[in-house]
């Protein structure tokens, strides 16, 4: 359905950055504060691509070489270009929002938000043309597209959203009020105090039922926060927040006990995950396991090899 399609293109193109490397200047976008607004006030996961900066890189071009190499990402990708959108210089920010459920399964609701310019009539001419009976409803000022049995689509001004139908209408009327939604969630606030929103990737979630995760310790996990930035090669932060500090501390010493090991098996080094692991950082505050890594441009390279056996499974 062509709702999962453009959906799946924005995560899987920009998610793609985090397994890349840039070292290059860049232009200052916007850091996906001001989509969450949009989002129901129930929202327990946000992620956040600043695309804008990485169009200013010359790693760019590779992040999507590595999205073309899922089958139904590149076909996406074709259908995209039909429509005038220019994945080179076209969006600015893509930001996403969910509502996550105690199931462990998929989120209840979605909304994606793509800031940029886009051509609203070339994106709406191509879509009819792949679904001659697809339906599309007023609110308000607003022209709804229904894509498939249960995605919607929008344009808010330079806005292209995406979101489950039934949840819709409530995304149109919060642009309206322009303040509320997940921006004033006690949840999203807490844990965005605690993440770099000036990044190139941001993300935090609140987690609903870890023990569904089938991780290790996974059930006694109660948040993560992180960010990416690409900007002098690759540097990572990413802080787990547990239900007590022994659990913290816990980890911490268990990583510290096969660092080594596992940074000198030979398949660890085939992938660059020695580089990685040898400058990875562990460390325990509190509740919390905060993990950081720096890599230059020339260790993210290393990271390729990672990244070519992953194509199958991505």
């Amino acid at each position: 359905m062509q709702f999962f399609h453009l959906r799946g293109l924005f995560i899987a193109v920009s998610a793609a950055a985090a397994l890349t490397f840039v070292a290059a200047p860049t232009a200052r976008a916007g850091n996906g504060k001001e989509a969450l607004s949009l989002f129901s006030p129930n929202t327990n996961a946000v992620i956040n691509f600043n695309v804008k900066r990485l169009q200013n890189s010359r790693g760019y071009d590779e992040i999507l070489k590595l999205a073309e190499t899922n089958p139904k990402t590149k076909d996406a990708l074709k259908e995209l270009n039909v429509t005038g959108v220019d994945l080179r210089q076209d969006i600015d920010t893509v930001t996403i929002g969910m509502v996550l459920g105690n199931s462990g399964s998929d989120p209840d609701n979605i909304v994606v938000v793509a800031d940029g310019r886009f051509d609203q009539r070339k994106v709406i001419a191509h879509l009819k043309a792949k679904n001659k009976d697809m339906k599309q409803r007023k609110v308000g000022r607003s022209i709804v597209y229904e894509l498939g049995a249960d995605g919607a689509m929008v344009f808010l001004g330079k806005r292209l959203i995406l979101a489950d139908k039934a949840v819709m209408n409530d995304v149109i009327a919060r642009a309206k009020r322009k303040r509320g939604g997940a921006a004033r969630s006690r949840v999203i606030k807490k844990l965005m105090g605690r993440v770099d929103t000036t990044r190139d990737f941001w993300a935090v979630v609140q987690i609903q039922n870890g023990a569904k995760m089938g991780m290790p310790m996974a059930g006694k996990i109660r948040s993560i926060v992180g960010s990416v930035d690409l900007q002098v090669g690759l540097g990572i932060r990413l802080r787990t927040r547990f239900s007590d500090a022994q659990v913290a501390k816990e980890l911490v010493s268990q990583f510290e006990g096969v660092k080594g090991m596992v940074a000198n098996a030979p398949e660890a080094k085939k992938m660059g995950l020695d580089v990685l692991i040898n400058k990875s950082v562990l460390i325990a505050d509190e509740k919390d396991v905060v993990f950081s890594v720096d890599l230059t441009a020339s260790d993210a390279k290393k990271l390729k090899g990672m990244a070519d056996m992953m194509d199958g499974v991505m």
